[in-house]
Parts: structure tokens; C-alpha cells; sequence
């Protein structure tokens, strides 16, 4: 059997499971390269570094992230990016007025977008791609989330440059281009609330991520565009739906959340229990 290799920011590696995870029970080995909070640098540099572990009877999904984030490498030489870079502790408001340009990194990832869908298509047949949210998407640069004050300049000096006309356009005429976790999410189904535990306040807290079960709806469109019958798994199948309820049910329910939370993330139960396909999740 194929490996699977993903790679991506918190929509492809969370602390609950994505598409990525919902998709590795039909793989010998999973290669979860998201790193949360990264943005495309370091999504493009990580599958960079990892090319050569690619064969052609692999599977590769790569998920882009937005044009409001800024990728450094800091302590321990690991990628940081921290999300919308309003919200890093790296960048203050003076060095994001002065600094960020988010036409820089347009630019960028079209021109990650042209070397990696001509590297990668080279060494497989097997690859998809897709982002958070596409980045020609109203004003958000392809963040899911409310544009700060600070940016809303700098999405009109993008806006009068041809930039994310060229986005566009570079990822509808690719093959391989699925659209978006979130616009999939939008066009089929109402959105499931997910909570979080907010480990400085110690609360429960709104988390406006993907649902497991999303996760798990999205997964099974992709396998739609692969011509593969290693997805005809049907206990994998009925595993993957089981676990995908239990993990709607844990995370929409705020109270027990809170009660299980700190138990849960100290034995990482529930974790444990998907990664060896076991469909009884035990909170």
C-alpha cells in the first residue's frame, strides 16, 4: 500500500483530527507535515524538505494557508508562524505597518504554486491541493476570520494589483485543484460549532476551526478525486463515520469538555485511540 503525506497549517494538523487524519487508516504510513499557525513559507519549504521521500504509489495533499502570516524560523531552527500575524506574539502593530506586505506574499505563493505543481506532479499522479480558504474570497486574503484594521490598507493596495487575479487563475486551470476546506464546508452543510479549551484562562472558548466532522465530510470528498480502490475500505469506512460522531458529540458539548479536558489532553486518550483505529473513544 501507498503512503499518505499532508501537508498544511491547524486545518491539516490540529489537536483535533482533520481530513489528514480521517484519511490515514487507508495508508500503510501517514506523514502528518502540518505545522499549526504556519503560513505558506513554511508550508512550501516543508514539502520542499520532504520531496525526495515521495514515490509515485504515494498520495500527497498539500493545503495552503493565508496571505496574512509571516513564517520565521526562531528557537530549536522549527518553523513559527503564530496565524494571522495580528495575532503573534513575533510582530507589534509598527513592524506589521511598516513591514508586512501581503502583495510579497502573493507573489510568493504563486510562485510556490508553479514549482510545486510541476515538481510534484512529476513524482506522483497521486496529489491534490486545496486551501483554508481560497484568498480571492471578499477582503480575507484567504483567512477565515475578520480582517484587522491594520490590514484592511493593505487588501486595497493588494486589490489594485492583478495578484490574486493571477491566484485565481493559476489555481482553477490546475488539474489537481480542489477549492477549499472552508468554502466545502459553506456549499454543503451548515457549519458545527467546535469548543476549545483555553489553557491560560482555563475555560471553554468559542473555536471558530473546522468540526472532526467536516473533517471527516471533507475527507471523503477527496477521495472522489482519486481513481483509487484502496478508499473501498468499508470497515475503515464505518470506523471513520463512528469516530467522526463521537468527536462532533465531544466537541460540541461545551460542559463536558470542560469537565474531561485536562484528563483528556495529560493521557491524550481519545487520540491515542483514533491513531489505532479503535472506535471506541473513551473520555
Amino acid at each position: 500500500m501507498p503512503n499518505l503525506f499532508t501537508f498544511g497549517c491547524s486545518y491539516t494538523k490540529f489537536r483535533y483530527p482533520t481530513y489528514s487524519d480521517f484519511l490515514s487508516p487507508y495508508f500503510d504510513d501517514h506523514f502528518n507535515l502540518g505545522i499549526p499557525g504556519s503560513g505558506n513559507r513554511a508550508i512550501f519549504n516543508t514539502v520542499v524538505e520532504n520531496i525526495d521521500n515521495i514515490t509515485e504509489e504515494d498520495f500527497v495533499l498539500i493545503q495552503w494557508s493565508s496571505l496574512l502570516r509571516e513564517d520565521r524560523i526562531f528557537e530549536n531552527n522549527e518553523w513559527r508562524g503564530g496565524g494571522i500575524i495580528t495575532n503573534t506574539p513575533y510582530y507589534n502593530d509598527e513592524w506589521v505597518s511598516k513591514y508586512f506586505n501581503p502583495i510579497q506574499q502573493t507573489k510568493e505563493l504563486i510562485s510556490y504554486l508553479i514549482t510545486l505543481i510541476r515538481l510534484i506532479e512529476s513524482k506522483t499522479k497521486n496529489f491534490k491541493w486545496f486551501y483554508m480558504l481560497e484568498p480571492w474570497e471578499s477582503d480575507l486574503m484567504g483567512e477565515p476570520s475578520e480582517l484587522p484594521s491594520i490590514l484592511q490598507e493593505k487588501y486595497i493596495l493588494l486589490k489594485n494589483t492583478d495578484l490574486l487575479d493571477s491566484l485565481e487563475k493559476i489555481s482553477i486551470q490546475s488539474s489537481n485543484f480542489l477549492g477549499s476546506i472552508e468554502s466545502f464546508i459553506s456549499n454543503n452543510s451548515k457549519r458545527n460549532l467546535i469548543y476549545n479549551f483555553d489553557s491560560v484562562s482555563q475555560k471553554i472558548v468559542y473555536d471558530d476551526h473546522p468540526c472532526p466532522y467536516d473533517h471527516y465530510s471533507f475527507s471523503k470528498h477527496i477521495v472522489k478525486f482519486f481513481e483509487s480502490k484502496i478508499f473501498n475500505n468499508s470497515i475503515v469506512n464505518k470506523k471513520n463515520q463512528e469516530l467522526a460522531i463521537q468527536w462532533k458529540s465531544f466537541v460540541n458539548d461545551a460542559e463536558k469538555m470542560l469537565e474531561t479536558e485536562k484528563h483528556f489532553f495529560e493521557k491524550n486518550s481519545m487520540m491515542i485511540d483514533y491513531r489505532t483505529n479503535n472506535s471506541t473513544i473513551k473520555w
